[in-house]
């Protein structure tokens, strides 16, 4: 794996939300086509555990929603403006 593909800046995909864990992708992952590695942190908290979730199937023309299946809140395409999501920068240790 190259460490270029891991996302280091974690942006939550999910509709603006007060409740409940963010969600981020981490990296797609080579040998699927649907499924991807993602985290979830609270306010305050780093990321502590990783997943690999199935991509959300949705679609609306040709643009895809860029979220995990069965996610909370409106596809990616229907947020009004994901650019300004909030980024979490988790502490990684010094290797």
């Amino acid at each position: 794996m190259d460490p270029g593909d891991v996302e280091l800046k974690l942006r939550c995909v999910l509709q603006a939300h007060v409740a409940g864990d963010h969600q981020a992708l981490v990296r797609e992952l080579a040998d699927s086509k649907d499924r991807s590695l993602w985290t979830a942190w609270s306010d305050g908290q780093d990321p502590a555990e990783l997943s690999v979730r199935s991509d959300c199937p949705a679609r609306r023309a040709d643009e895809a929603c860029c979220s995990f299946a069965h996610h909370p809140g409106s596809h990616t395409y229907d947020v009004a403006d994901p650019c300004n999501l909030p980024v979490h920068q988790p502490r990684f240790p010094n290797p």
